[in-house]
């Protein structure tokens, strides 16, 4: 096994531009292995799919490890809980000393890489916002486990990285047209995940701050998700729920009969999707730990740039060096959604500040935008937002927010 010490001197962001730089987590692991000597580690993010991804290995990643992990990502109950009470533990704190010697997580994942302790450590949403993220770190039998004193180091440590990661995320979704309006603010939790008696496990403060129309339609729309479950392993769709001003907001739903991280029975994320402006500030150097979502990256910056001219899913596959088939099944099953959607989010981000600033005709920004006619613009945004462009013009102007509840 390589030592680690050489290992982090390589450069984790090789493949960021100068102007948008990757989030470079080498002197992340180098100062935590400073306080707490490890064999392996990695800078985990959830996303809108319903699991856990690696952006940053210690160790380079293959295919085996990649493959394992997607499949462990319902058993990492240390990362998993880390992210829920927002504290740094061990995997004897989190599963229980025998249950965590005896877990799938442990035997199938850990042991299989010659690894015996684990630790998570909270990040927070570094990445996209809203989405949390956590260090995990692995130690042999040989080193022995962590210690009370490392965890709470690690975490002091992984904290204040945190926010200097989520600081220049958000430079880079400024610097990608991230509008500032109030129209645009979102809750600072974007997941929410519920049990099988719809009693939150993560986000439950933040979601009952959301408007009562919507709180109510999220749980009607889980009691029926949950009836038709009938033994499915995990079903997700794109979903669209009023608030109580007819605005819709749009979620990932993922419902999974097992979720033992988080859990026993069913367990149910409502993900709401970021912006074309936080998608588009990924850069392929923010998952070095996977090149399979790596090389999707350039596609969105594609679709970013060229969604006024409406390419079609062979020029947007081509940017990813992929066929079209290939690349839309990877880029839905790895990002928790479609090209198609992404680039209807494009189109309308665009669109909003423009209907704001009142100087176009609908036609104007139609076009300005790339939809083919008005019709299809007024018809797409009714159809996303719930609102004609004109009725959300006016609500905006008179000072209504869009997603004004639970952004603090």
């Amino acid at each position: 096994m390589t030592p680690i010490t050489a290992l982090l001197s390589e450069d984790f962001s090789a493949s960021a531009t100068a102007d948008f730089p990757a989030l470079d987590a080498t002197d992340l692991f180098r100062e935590l292995h400073a306080i707490a000597v490890f064999a392996n580690g990695w800078l985990l993010t959830s996303l809108p799919r319903g699991g856990l991804q690696i952006g940053h290995g210690v160790r380079p990643v293959g295919p085996g490890m990649r493959k394992r992990l997607r499949g462990a990502s319902a058993e990492d109950r240390a990362a998993w809980q880390a992210i829920v009470t927002g504290e740094a533990m061990t995997g004897e704190d989190a599963w229980g000393e025998q249950a965590f010697h005896a877990s799938r997580f442990r035997v199938e994942m850990m042991r299989r890489e010659g690894l015996d302790h684990v630790m998570a450590a909270p990040v927070g949403d570094y990445l996209l916002p809203g989405y949390a993220g956590v260090v995990e770190l692995f130690r042999t039998v040989a080193q022995g486990p962590f210690t009370p004193d490392e965890v709470a180091e690690v975490a002091k440590l992984s904290e204040k990285w945190g926010r200097r990661f989520r600081r220049s995320r958000d430079q880079r979704i400024v610097a990608c047209g991230q509008p500032s309006g109030e129209w645009v603010q979102r809750p600072a939790e974007r997941q929410f995940i519920f049990d099988a008696h719809l009693q939150p496990i993560l986000g439950g403060e933040v979601f009952e701050l959301l408007d009562e129309r919507l709180r109510k339609a999220v749980r009607d729309d889980a009691r029926q998700r949950l009836a038709r479950l009938n033994g499915q392993a995990v079903t997700g769709d794109r979903l669209r729920l009023p608030d109580g001003h007819g605005d819709l907001w749009t979620f990932r739903v993922v419902v999974f009969k097992r979720f033992p991280a988080l859990g026993d029975g069913p367990t149910l994320f409502y993900l709401l999707q970021p912006t074309c402006s936080e998608w588009a500030a990924l850069r392929e150097g923010d998952f070095t730990g996977d090149p399979d979502v790596a090389r999707l990256i350039p596609a969105l910056d594609f679709m970013a740039g060229h969604f006024r001219d409406r390419p079609k899913l062979a020029a947007i596959a081509k940017a990813a060096k992929l066929s079209p088939y290939y690349f839309h099944r990877r880029f839905t099953e790895m990002l928790g959604l479609t090209p198609k959607h992404y680039l209807l989010s494009c189109q309308l981000d665009a669109a909003k500040p423009r209907l704001i600033e009142g100087e176009l005709e609908l036609s104007q920004v139609a076009k300005a935008c790339g939809f083919a006619h008005q019709s299809h613009f007024t018809s797409r945004f009714k159809q996303t937002t719930g609102l004609a462009p004109t009725h959300w013009r006016r609500l905006v102007a008179g000072g209504k927010r869009t997603h004004r509840a639970a952004t603090e």
